[in-house]
């Protein structure tokens, strides 16, 4: 047993054991479930890996886990699910979230702990075995999916989407009471943002593949060119969506203010998964500028309307 461990430190590991036979039966049912023959072995790959983690893990909390069926049928069938939604390796990237919030809180202790103990240098060397391990087959995960393999492009295509049209947006409902305007003003915006993206996107790209010379590279700057276009685009059409059902003035902004801002949490959640970072510091930042943005441009229309006049 491990010397410094008290309370707290052995529920970390424990918890971390567990989850991570969580997972072997969930990449189990994946597997199960999945009719592409290579994404079938693979998963039962990923499947089995965990399980030899999962007794590691327990060794190093030197007690005996529970075996027990962790997954239960409910959450299998949202699992799968959500594999079928969002793709597999979101999946696997949201699987695998957890469990890096665990090891972070890991490495906060070992950083308490000092480089000098022992047991927490174990645990240190467990994580990185582990990660060294994942990462082969996360990558062959990850190449199934295109818009993983464009995750750059993905944020600022979708971000950018949402927040500058919705400035632009409630920045004329501010200053006009016409829905119909509103809506014209802001699709020539979200139009105009898409084919400047796309092309600022392509641009910069293809710029990177001229020095390396590679037409692989070229290849690339078309993808990123089309994922940034395409996600703004989808961005952009829920700042509109008040306007589009008619609602203007002061209920239009409120709608497309909490329209855009719920896209906007769901989308940077989904975000900080696959990057793996804290899902609520991205939230929070992430509607703090949108909604910044959204404040200045609703003043700058309301100025407008009772400086200028506007009767529209």
């Amino acid at each position: 047993m491990m010397s410094w461990m008290e309370s707290e430190e052995r529920a970390y590991l424990r918890k971390i054991a567990e989850t991570e036979m969580l997972h072997t039966e969930i990449y189990r049912a994946l597997a199960d479930s999945e009719r592409d023959r290579g994404m079938k072995d693979l998963l039962a790959k990923f499947s089995a890996m965990e399980h030899e983690h999962s007794n590691l893990w327990a060794k190093a909390h030197g007690a005996p886990i529970e075996r027990r069926r962790y997954l239960s049928p409910f959450m299998g069938s949202a699992v799968i699910a959500f594999r079928k939604v969002f793709g597999v390796a979101l999946t696997a990237k949201f699987i695998e979230y957890n469990e890096a919030q665990l090891h972070a809180k890991l490495e906060a202790l070992i950083k308490r702990l000092g480089p000098r103990d022992k047991d927490a240098a174990l645990v240190h060397r467990l994580m990185a075995y582990e990660t060294s391990k994942e990462a082969p087959l996360e990558r062959r995960i990850i190449g199934y999916s295109p818009i993983l393999n464009n995750i750059r492009d993905v944020i600022f295509g979708m971000n950018d989407g949402l927040v500058e049209v919705l400035a632009a947006t409630v920045g004329f409902a501010a200053a006009v009471q016409s829905a119909s305007i509103v809506l014209l003003a802001g699709f020539i915006v979200a139009i105009s943002g898409t084919l400047s993206m796309s092309g600022g996107a392509y641009l910069s790209t293809e710029y990177e593949a001229s020095l390396a010379g590679s037409e692989k590279e070229t290849a690339r700057a078309k993808r990123s060119a089309y994922y940034v276009g395409l996600l703004y685009l989808v961005g952009a059409f829920f700042p509109l969506l008040p306007f589009i059902f008619g609602y203007t003035g002061a209920v239009g902004i409120v709608l497309s203010i909490i329209s855009t801002s719920i896209v906007l949490a769901v989308a940077s959640s989904l975000i900080s998964i696959i990057s793996g970072t804290s899902i609520k510091t991205r939230v929070v930042k992430s509607l703090l500028i949108s909604l910044g943005a959204a404040a200045v441009t609703i003043l700058l229309g309301y100025f407008a309307r009772t400086t200028l006049h506007i009767s529209i």
